[in-house]
């Protein structure tokens, strides 16, 4: 902080510097929240987090999440992500943007909170190419991230927290506790992912030479704010169905996973992690050019500080922990290691805050920095475009967007019957999740399986929702005993 005072910008660079974080934190929420009501629903993460949260509301049971009225012992995951969804419904109704709010406000947030940490470390223009290297990065529009509503996005704002408070413990040992509260969160989001957490804090007092600041009473007090929220609910979880969800925990996030998906792509974990990390090419270029800068800097003996070394290690341990777990672990989810983005984001900042040390090179350090921003920039502006033509094109979504009543279908059964496109991949007479999902928010109807025999021999009122194609001769039958809804692409039928 004294550093970045001392070369504190003149005034003119600090409005320009706080223009340009208004314009990338703009930028941030269009990128977030444009469409965001118009993305197809995704199987199978995202609807599942979405029935959870539908179900949770419906049986007004806000610890035991189910999935068809029974308990969920697939999505195993603790309830935070899922009480976001429900807030998410609650203010937008039940409908995709509920669904996804939280999780694009969650990076909105990440995004400010690491463009403040930068600012008052470093100064405004590493504050300002730290941003732009975020919110640029085109991974953060990914699935699994930002703009889809499964525990990702938040689980990743809690990370990044615990992180910031971790480097901002260099200052202040009190900042800890914050980084073991959020540690907590991050656990209550997604379990035993949180671990990687542990694993970086420990590694960082190790490397820096803050090990002997762990006195007892600071142990106990991280203690009790890192696993003291998560016993509670462990507590409350346990009185409801004994151990059995805490098994299928550790079987599905650890023993099941370990391994399980190695090598599918002829890759290994790393080769694919790097690949996902090589594929945002802004994030790329961000670090080619500082890099460089800062090799020059160096060998022109600029220096950096020892708080700023300090963060350096720091952030360094974050982006490479979790690339090396579950490298080890062949593992090859390449949206676990996404905490990696904000952790670049960071490095990114550091690396500009070093260029910017030495008084000699001006010209050469300007230029480049300069056309990393643009760069940055450019790519940012063709995942815009992108976003800008995001529309539903699923036929099945549109059908029962556009023909289900929430007030007129309640409590309707509803069928459906896919066709032989569907077939390869999942039974045709059994509802997929993501179309579970959109029946349920637009429609409050119940949804069976059995497609249309089942349809035809329910003696109750009932819905079918029956694809086109492969289907004609089903329903050429059905005209003459039932009224069809829509008859584009998929077929809304209802009892006469």
């Amino acid at each position: 902080m004294r550093d970045a005072l001392q070369k504190k910008p003149r005034d003119w660079q600090w409005a320009v510097g706080v223009a340009l974080l208004i314009a990338l934190l703009c930028a941030a929420g269009y990128l977030l929240f444009a469409n965001l009501g118009q993305q197809v629903i995704a199987d199978y993460d995202e609807a599942r987090h979405g029935v959870n949260a539908y179900e949770m509301i419906r049986n007004d049971e806000y610890v035991v999440h189910t999935y068809g009225g029974e308990t969920d012992y697939w999505n195993l995951k603790p309830p935070m992500s899922f009480w976001t969804v429900v807030l998410g419904y609650r203010l937008f109704g039940f409908n995709a943007l509920g669904l996804r709010f939280f999780s694009a406000l969650a990076s909105l947030i990440s995004m400010a909170l690491v463009t403040v940490f930068c600012v008052s470390r470093f100064g405004i223009w590493p504050g300002v190419m730290a941003l732009c290297a975020y919110v640029c990065n085109r991974g953060m529009y990914a699935p699994h991230f930002s703009r889809f509503g499964d525990a990702d996005g938040v689980y990743q704002l809690f990370f990044t927290i615990t992180m910031l408070c971790m480097l901002m413990s260099q200052k202040n040992f009190a900042w800890f506790y914050g980084s073991a509260l959020a540690f907590a969160l991050a656990f209550l989001t997604k379990a035993t992912h949180a671990l990687n957490i542990g694993i970086i804090c420990l590694a960082y007092v190790i490397c820096t030479g803050k090990l002997k600041q762990l006195k007892p009473l600071r142990i106990l007090g991280l203690l009790v704010c890192g696993a003291g929220p998560v016993g509670i609910w462990a507590a409350v979880r346990y009185s409801r169905d004994g151990s059995a969800f805490f098994e299928g925990m550790f079987l599905t996030d650890v023993a099941e996973r370990v391994g399980s998906t190695a090598h599918e792509n002829n890759l290994s974990p790393l080769q694919l992690y790097l690949e996902a990390f090589y594929d945002r090419p802004a994030l790329v270029a961000a670090a080619i050019l500082c890099a460089l800068c800062a090799v020059i800097c160096l060998l022109l003996k600029g220096k950096l500080s020892p708080d700023c070394r300090d963060a350096l290690i720091g952030t360094a341990i974050w982006f490479v922990v979790p690339i090396a777990f579950y490298t080890l672990m062949n593992v090859e989810f390449v949206w676990y290691v996404y905490s990696g983005f904000a952790a670049l984001s960071v490095l990114t900042g550091i690396m500009v805050y070093a260029v910017l040390q030495t008084e000699k090179w001006k010209v050469f350090r300007t230029a480049a920095l300069v056309a990393a921003f643009a760069v940055m920039c450019l790519f940012g502006w063709q995942e815009a475009q992108r976003i800008s033509r995001i529309e539903l094109t699923d036929t099945y979504q549109i059908v029962m967007q556009e023909t289900l009543d929430r007030d007129m279908d309640e409590g309707t059964h509803m069928y459906v019957q896919y066709n032989e496109e569907v077939a390869s991949v999942w039974p045709v007479t059994e509802w997929m999740q993501a179309d579970r999902l959109t029946a349920m928010m637009y429609g409050d109807v119940v949804c069976m399986d059995g497609g249309a025999e089942a349809f035809l021999a329910d003696e109750e009122f009932a819905i079918l929702l029956i694809g086109q194609s492969g289907n004609q001769e089903l329903i050429n039958q059905l005209y003459e005993e039932c009224y069809f809804r829509t008859d584009e692409g998929a077929v809304m039928v209802v009892d006469k």
